[in-house]
């Protein structure tokens, strides 16, 4: 269940709602769990775009399968 994941439903709609190749920039006011961190690495795989997670703490640039906080 994806409750209380904020960041992977905003993945899912960028996904759904955006061109291919373009990047997908997401906001929260809250840290990104563990969980949400390793499924987006593994989104990024598969998906030809990058992905930015803005939280409290960091940006997670994922871009080639990595995260630029080496998570």
């Amino acid at each position: 269940m994806l409750c209380g994941h904020s960041e992977l439903l905003a993945i899912g709609l960028g996904l759904f709602s955006t061109q291919e190749r373009t990047t997908l920039r997401i906001s929260k006011n809250l840290r990104m769990c563990g969980e949400c961190h390793a499924i987006t690495k593994f989104i990024r795989k598969f998906e030809k775009r990058e992905i930015m997670v803005m939280d409290i703490f960091c940006v997670h640039h994922f871009k080639n399968g990595l995260c630029c906080c080496n998570e």
